[in-house]
C-alpha cells in the first residue's frame, strides 16, 4: 500500500456482522408474534437438546399427521432423475419452480432464537402441539424411557404475542376457549415465569387471564392441586408465549427426566423392602448366642424394633456398676424384673433396659460417689474379686 493512499475506516456495522459469524451470512430465525411451537429448557446443551426434540417430534408428527411433505417432494424429485433426460429448457424451469416453493413451503419443525439461554424455540406448523407432547410423554410414563437425555422440559406453545396487555387478552380469548368454554366445568392453574423482561410480569398476566377464563365458564375453577389444564405463560423479553398442559401433575410438571425417576422409585420399593428385610435378619443373627432369648429363655424372632430394643439392652448391661451388681448377687435380694430371689449365679442376672438406663447414668465420673476410707475400698474389691 503506497504511502499517499489511505485507508478507510470500516463501519461499525461490519464488526457485528463479524461477530455474529453464520447468524449474519444466513436469515437467522428469531422468536416473533403469531408462532406456535414447543418451549424446551436444558442445562447448557442446547445443540444436543435440540437434535433429541428433532427426532422425537418428527417421529410422533409422522405418527400423528403423516409423513412430512417436503421430504415427500425431495424423494420424488430423486426418482424423476433416473428417469429419461429432459430438454435444458425445461430442466431449467423445474429447477426455478422447486427453488420457489422451497422458499415459500416451511419446515414442519425449525428451531428458532428464543433470546433466553438455556431456553430453546423450535415453531412449528402442525395444528396441535398440545396433542404431540401429551402422546410423548404419556408413552414415557407407560414404556420407563425418556428417549431424550438432554431435554429437561417440554412445553407446547399454542401461541405468541407481544408483551401488551390488550395483545395478550385478545391471545387469550382467540386461543384458551376451546379448552375451558366447551363442555363442563373445568379446574385450572396459572403458571407465570418472566425472562429478561422488567415491564411486564405477573401483575399484568395473572388478573387478566383469571377474568377472561370465568367469563368463558363460570363454573371453571382454580386449582393448584390437581386442575384439568395449566396455563403456562413464559414471557421471554418482548415476546409472551402461552402453553396449555393437561396431567400436569401426573407427568411431574412435564419434567421428563422426573418421570422416568418416579417410576423407577416405585419398582425399587419394592427391593428396598426385601434389602429391609435381609438387614433385620443379619442383625438377628450377629447376637451373641446366634438368637435374642427373652427373661423367660424363650427364642423369639422379633421384627427389627423389637431387635433394636433387645440389643440396646444388653448393651446397657454390660456398663452396670460391678458393685451393684456384685451386691444383689451375693445378699439375694429379689429380683425386680422376674419377682424371683437371684441365687448368686451372675449369668442369671437380667436387667430390663428401661432399668438399664438408669443404672447407667450413676457410672457417670463426674456424678458417681468417690471412695470412702481404705477399709471401705478393701471390703469392696474382695466383693468383686
Amino acid at each position: 500500500m503506497s504511502d499517499g493512499q489511505k485507508t478507510r475506516k470500516r463501519k461499525k456495522g461490519y464488526y457485528i456482522k463479524a461477530s455474529q459469524g453464520k447468524r449474519a451470512c444466513r436469515h437467522y430465525h428469531y422468536l416473533e408474534p403469531g408462532m406456535k411451537g414447543f418451549l424446551i429448557t436444558c442445562n447448557n446443551r442446547e445443540k444436543e437438546a435440540v437434535r433429541e426434540a428433532y427426532n422425537i417430534l418428527n417421529e410422533y408428527a409422522d405418527e400423528l399427521y403423516g409423513p412430512d411433505k417436503m421430504k415427500q417432494g425431495d424423494d420424488e424429485s430423486n426418482g424423476a432423475s433416473g428417469d429419461e433426460p429432459e430438454d435444458v429448457e425445461t430442466a431449467l424451469k423445474n429447477e426455478i419452480l422447486s427453488i420457489k416453493e422451497e422458499k415459500s413451503t416451511e419446515r414442519r419443525f425449525q428451531v428458532v432464537d428464543s433470546g433466553a439461554k438455556n431456553c430453546v424455540f423450535i415453531k412449528t406448523t402442525v395444528k396441535d402441539p398440545v396433542l404431540i407432547v401429551h402422546k410423548y410423554l404419556s408413552d414415557v410414563y407407560q414404556s420407563k424411557t425418556a428417549k431424550s437425555r438432554y431435554i429437561m422440559r417440554l412445553h407446547p406453545v399454542i401461541a405468541t404475542c407481544h408483551t401488551d396487555v390488550n395483545k395478550f387478552s385478545q391471545l387469550v380469548e382467540d386461543t384458551v376457549t376451546q379448552y375451558m368454554a366447551t363442555g363442563n366445568a373445568k379446574t385450572y392453574c396459572i403458571l407465570i415465569k418472566v425472562r429478561n423482561n422488567n415491564k411486564f410480569g405477573k401483575g399484568d398476566i395473572f388478573p387478566v387471564m383469571r377474568r377472561l377464563i370465568q367469563d368463558m365458564n363460570p363454573g371453571n375453577d382454580f386449582d393448584d392441586k390437581n386442575p384439568d389444564y395449566v396455563l403456562s405463560v413464559d414471557v421471554i423479553k418482548s415476546i409472551c408465549c402461552l402453553s396449555v398442559m393437561a396431567d400436569y401433575y401426573k407427568f411431574r410438571k412435564y419434567n421428563i427426566q422426573e418421570i422416568v425417576k418416579v417410576i423407577e422409585g416405585s419398582n425399587s420399593l419394592e427391593s428396598d423392602k426385601n434389602m429391609a428385610g435381609e438387614q433385620a435378619t443379619s442383625i438377628m443373627e450377629s447376637v451373641p448366642g446366634g438368637k435374642l432369648e427373652k427373661d423367660n429363655g424363650s427364642s423369639s424372632n422379633a421384627d427389627p424394633d423389637t431387635v433394636a430394643e433387645q440389643t440396646s439392652g444388653q448393651f446397657l448391661t454390660s456398663g452396670i456398676d460391678s458393685k451393684e451388681t456384685t451386691e444383689s448377687v451375693s445378699t439375694g435380694e429379689p429380683d425386680n424384673t422376674t419377682g424371683s430371689t437371684s441365687s448368686g449365679d451372675p449369668n442369671k442376672y437380667s436387667i430390663s433396659p428401661e432399668k438399664s438406663v438408669n443404672l447407667t447414668a450413676t457410672t457417670d465420673p463426674e456424678t458417681s460417689i468417690k471412695p470412702g476410707p481404705c477399709e471401705d475400698l478393701q471390703q469392696t474389691g474382695s466383693e468383686v474379686r
